[in-house]
């Protein structure tokens, strides 16, 4: 129905039937779930919230990435900001998802020159957090369920590892 990237904690849902798996992933589909995010970030974002809106595509040098494409090429990928948090170079941000393409947070970040803390493959060794894991968390997943057609919304805490990091930031700022 959908998925995390390897190393994104959080929520997620798995039907139980085939009629159910129909009905779910046809709403990610068409695309009226909500999906939030939160992810600490090595960067300074100088407006508070925002939207991000790029292609994607392959990268050519290394099949196994992507990255952000010129206009006429590859799928469109579109990510609302909000900081909830800026610290001097890093922020806690809460992402919403508005398409669902492959490493599409990852990227979008990078390319804003604020990559998540931890990303191996987006990111770079940071020196204050060097065995960092990567600090993006699936934080909120809406759906309409499959029978009652009623909203539905599933959330995972903030997990402990983002609070041992964001309390480090705040003793240091």
């Amino acid at each position: 129905m959908h998925r995390l990237d390897k190393d994104t904690s959080g929520v997620m849902v798995i039907a139980l039937d085939r009629g159910s798996h129909t009905h779910v992933a046809s709403q990610f589909k068409e695309r009226t779930t909500e999906k939030y995010y939160i992810a600490i970030v090595c960067g300074y974002f100088p407006k508070r919230r925002g939207h991000i809106e790029t292609t994607i595509v392959r990268d050519p040098r290394d099949r196994k990435k992507f990255c952000v494409g010129k206009e006429q090429e590859g799928k469109v990928a579109k990510t609302d900001y909000l900081v909830l948090r800026q610290f001097h170079n890093f922020a806690l941000v809460r992402l919403r998802l508005l398409t669902g393409r492959t490493h599409q947070l990852r990227v979008h970040l990078k390319h804003i020159g604020c990559p998540i803390l931890g990303d191996p493959v987006y990111g770079k060794p940071n020196a204050l957090f060097p065995d960092s894991s990567m600090m993006l968390h699936a934080l909120c997943l809406e759906i309409e369920h499959p029978v009652t057609a009623e909203r539905m919304r599933f959330t995972a805490p903030m997990p402990d590892r983002f609070k041992v990091i964001l309390r480090s930031l705040l003793q240091k700022h």
